[in-house]
């Protein structure tokens, strides 16, 4: 699948990351390994901080690769 078949602007909220993650089944410290930053960037992006556009596109993309291609999906 090539990463332009997707949205790369998806804006993602607290929320839609929150959701995504417990979809996934996964617990802040793993989503946070799988996506090589910390447990504390992601709880801080679930608690309101949104993520920077380049957070943002590889939020896309990993989630993208995972068969979450937007928020929708997500919940």
């Amino acid at each position: 699948m090539g990463y332009m078949s997707f949205n790369p602007l998806i804006k993602w909220t607290p929320e839609d990351i929150k959701a995504a993650r417990k979809s996934l089944g996964l617990n802040q410290t793993d989503f946070a390994v799988e996506l090589g930053t910390s447990q504390q960037r992601i709880s801080m992006w679930e608690g309101g901080i949104t993520p920077k556009n380049a957070w943002q596109r590889v939020l896309t993309i990993f989630l993208a690769e995972k068969g979450i291609n937007n928020v929708k999906k997500a919940e």
